[in-house]
């Protein structure tokens, strides 16, 4: 009997972890939803940063007003400025 309830809870927990993989799959990979798309993450890293001051209500500024981030995708960036940012990463710290 106790055997039996072992193999009974086992069975439940892989089946439950199963489940929970597949709706966490579905959820993260197949169906982001809108808040993950590409084009909107393009739209929030384009905007402006308002700078507030402690009241939170009087605008100080906005950084990057005058230059602004430009994100490019990796595959746009050069190959030689890859390289040369992971040759000043391997130099030790010390």
């Amino acid at each position: 009997m106790l055997k039996k309830i072992i193999i009974f809870t086992s069975a439940l927990c892989i089946i439950s972890s199963v489940l929970a993989a597949s709706t966490l799959y579905w959820f993260v990979a197949i169906n982001p939803g809108d808040a993950i798309r590409e084009s909107n993450i393009k739209q929030i890293l384009g905007k402006q940063s308002n700078v507030y001051y402690s009241d939170g209500t009087t605008r100080l500024g906005v950084f990057f007003d005058q230059t602004h981030r430009q994100y490019v995708q990796y595959v746009d960036i050069p190959q030689n400025f890859v390289n040369a940012l992971v040759a000043c990463r391997r130099q030790p710290f010390f």
